[in-house]
């Protein structure tokens, strides 16, 4: 795949425009993770991608963080909507736990 940014932009976006969000969750190319960090700041209605894009890439720590501050910063949540994205924040941030310990379990080498 190309190795230019807008190239990928306009990819991306128009993965969007038709409503192809799940395959563009799967990507994993050199620009979609700051895409989406820099759609979710300015788009809110594209606020749950980075971290949907993190769980689907197995990185449940960066998940946790964005649904945190999504939790405590965005200002048009309902305390319902706080409590459930708080709830998710605190079971990646166990699960990036867990992952970790497995990982440290490790024999040296493995």
């Amino acid at each position: 795949m190309s190795r230019s940014e807008p190239f990928h932009q306009h990819l991306y976006h128009w993965y969007l425009e038709h409503e192809r969000t799940e395959e563009l969750l799967q990507l994993q190319t050199h620009f979609i993770e700051a895409f989406l960090r820099n759609l979710s700041k300015t788009v809110p209605q594209y606020r749950d991608l980075l971290w949907r894009w993190y769980l689907g890439h197995n990185q449940y720590a960066k998940a946790a963080k964005v649904q945190y501050h999504i939790a405590v910063q965005e200002p048009n949540l309902t305390i319902q909507e706080r409590i459930d994205m708080l709830g998710l924040a605190s079971a990646n941030a166990q699960a990036a736990s867990a992952e970790y310990e497995r990982a440290s379990c490790l024999p040296i080498g493995e």
